[in-house]
């Protein structure tokens, strides 16, 4: 059973309207096998952490049963738990373990990286503070292959 799976136990949402929608020619990634009991875990950590800010959790299951419900992809669920859990590296590292294999999250004192098979986003974690828009920076990774299409 994966972390969305486990997640999904925990709680159920209404449907909202699409935002960040999956392309239908998008691959599937490969999953890492995170098992149930590390999936409750986590999401007991993220409750906890949070305990005092109550809407940060309820946020975390709204954006993880978009996910399970295919209204947003994974890089776009990566950038929203970035976010979420900015200023919480532990909580950003426990959430790379439920990531597929070549999908993960890095944060230091001033940017959150988030890496996909290919591309890099950065986000300066000064941004969106007294009330300033999030602007994330997206560029290809230079260690993917990219291939020529012919005019």
């Amino acid at each position: 059973m994966s972390f969305v799976q486990a997640e999904a136990a925990v709680a159920s949402t209404p449907a909202t309207p699409q935002v960040d929608t999956l392309s239908s020619s998008t691959p599937a990634p490969e999953l890492r096998q995170p098992n149930v009991k590390d999936a409750l875990n986590y999401l007991d950590a993220v409750k906890l952490q949070f305990r005092e800010q109550p809407s940060v959790y309820s946020d975390f299951l709204k954006m993880m049963q978009d996910f399970k419900q295919q209204r947003i992809d994974t890089p776009s669920v990566m950038k929203r738990a970035s976010f979420l859990f900015k200023s919480h590296p532990e909580l950003i590292q426990g959430f790379n373990e439920f990531l597929p294999i070549g999908y993960f999250i890095n944060e230091n004192e001033d940017t959150v990286t988030v890496s996909t098979p290919t591309e890099v986003m950065v986000l300066n974690a000064a941004s969106g503070e007294d009330g300033g828009a999030m602007s994330w920076s997206i560029t290809g990774r230079a260690d993917v292959a990219t291939t020529d299409v012919p005019a």
